[in-house]
């Protein structure tokens, strides 16, 4: 239960720091929000845990605080706001990739302590790194394509249907696709339902979580570009 503890008081601090980001710094702060929790995310997805007997990678709160950015800008700001900032999440993530790799093949000083640690999180699979990022990108973009269809049906009303229906149908569509495209074959078809089934249940509370973060970013910011402090 501790780590379930965890994952609440995580998600609870990391929608709210993204809410004051997005009060004082508007839509450019949306964006570098983008690009440091999907860097933090992927960072994170090297740890394993424990959640009541589900056995999950971390990296879950900061990828779904995407979701949230992207639907405050969607809401805020308007469909190419958001279409913007998934286009610098793929900047980012590739950014990260290409400096983690190099940082790997620098020659060491005997002082050095610091590089088995880096070398566990940098050390990629070409195959795994490669699915998780076209996937995470897939399902960001698609959120924002979906929750921008309902709002132009039902207007600005319904906020929590809009944006739960968009995030969870890109969440479980994103774990389908990752779990098949990064370990179809390397484990059994029952195994592979049952780690999409744990991450997606995951997935869809932490969504249901951020659902207020998202009314009180709305409110905080009303329509239109906030004054930038």
């Amino acid at each position: 239960m501790y780590n379930v503890f965890m994952l609440a008081a995580e998600s609870v601090v990391c929608f709210s720091l993204l809410v004051m980001v997005a009060k004082f710094f508007g839509k450019p702060g949306l964006y570098v929000w983008m690009a440091v929790a999907s860097i933090l995310a992927e960072i994170q997805a090297c740890v394993m845990c424990d959640f009541v007997g589900v056995v999950s990678t971390l990296g879950n709160v900061w990828f779904a605080s995407n979701f949230l950015a992207t639907d405050i800008l969607n809401e805020v700001y308007g469909h190419e706001a958001a279409i913007k900032a998934v286009k610098l999440q793929v900047a980012a993530l590739l950014t990260y990739i290409i400096g983690a790799q190099i940082t790997l093949l620098y020659q060491l000083s005997s002082f050095d302590m610091a590089m088995p640690a880096l070398m566990t999180t940098f050390s990629m699979s070409i195959r795994t790194t490669g699915a998780s990022v076209v996937c995470l990108v897939a399902a960001n973009w698609l959120s924002v394509q979906i929750y921008s269809r309902l709002r132009d049906r039902i207007g600005h009303r319904l906020l929590w249907l809009r944006e739960n229906i968009a995030d969870t149908s890109a969440n479980v569509i994103e774990n389908f696709a990752f779990m098949f495209l990064a370990f179809g074959g390397l484990y059994s078809m029952p195994d592979l339902l049952v780690m999409i089934i744990s991450v997606s249940v995951i997935e869809t509370i932490i969504s249901f979580i951020d659902t207020p973060f998202l009314y009180l970013a709305r409110r905080v910011m009303g329509e239109g570009e906030p004054v930038i402090a």
